[in-house]
């Protein structure tokens, strides 16, 4: 498949977007926010259980996975959410401001590894022998 450079309405279009939804300085996270920070206000927020539930979807992959291929299965998971729409971004609060802001990917990633560790299904635990 050849790669097309994006149009000019194409462009306009992303800056809007990027524009609409910023990665600093945010009052109010959207539903395709995941928010970082322990608590139930952050495991209740809409965004979080989509995230979750986005995670939830490749564990089976994950866990199929060697383990040089683990991070790009939670490459793949950001990239999915960064391409949400609105676009999906991963937010910490600013102690001092009360303002939002975009972790960025690295920190993304390390939080979706975490969640890929997590709590893997029963069924995939029943075949494996303890002692």
């Amino acid at each position: 498949a050849v790669l097309t450079p994006p149009s000019p309405e194409e462009l306009a279009e992303r800056a809007r977007i990027r524009a609409d939804h910023p990665r600093t300085d945010i009052m109010e996270p959207g539903p395709n926010d995941c928010l970082f920070g322990r608590g139930g206000g952050t495991n209740h927020h809409p965004g979080n259980k989509l995230y979750r539930k986005m995670v939830e979807d490749k564990k089976e992959k994950y866990l199929r996975s060697k383990r040089l291929d683990k991070p790009l299965v939670a490459m793949e998971i950001i990239n999915e959410w960064r391409a949400l729409d609105p676009p999906g971004r991963f937010l910490k609060q600013n102690d001092s401001t009360k303002l939002w802001d975009d972790v960025g990917d690295k920190k993304a990633r390390e939080k979706t590894s975490q969640a890929l560790r997590e709590k893997t299904p029963t069924k995939q635990r029943e075949g494996e022998g303890t002692g």
